[in-house]
């Protein structure tokens, strides 16, 4: 348990530290550019990535209870995954991160 408590930490700092770093290279009153826009996608990939991961180890540190419809952590455990569907998704993310690397304009049709 201490491990994955540990585990648990870990991630949410990580993405913290992702969130941080997106807030600060868009800066107080961003200018609208593909570059922010990244800026912004890439942390919430990260944060989303977290998020799931942290959900699992809950759901592995709280046992059988955790599953019950109408747990506290059941419901994060939902929620959480939403994150996977709104535009753009993790590997929507990582296919324009990519394309934008190589100079490819625009976003994906």
């Amino acid at each position: 348990m201490q491990r994955q408590l540990g585990a648990m930490r870990h991630r949410l700092q990580v993405a913290s530290w992702a969130l941080d770093g997106a807030l600060a290279a868009v800066g107080d009153d961003p200018t609208p550019s593909h570059d922010t826009y990244l800026a912004v996608m890439m942390a919430k990939a990260e944060v989303a990535a977290a998020g799931v991961a942290v959900c699992d180890l809950a759901m592995d540190v709280a046992g059988g209870p955790a599953f019950f419809r109408g747990s506290v952590i059941e419901r994060c455990y939902r929620d959480i995954r939403a994150a996977k569907f709104h535009p753009l998704t993790p590997e929507a993310t990582l296919v324009e991160t990519g394309r934008h690397e190589l100079g490819l304009d625009g976003l994906l049709a």
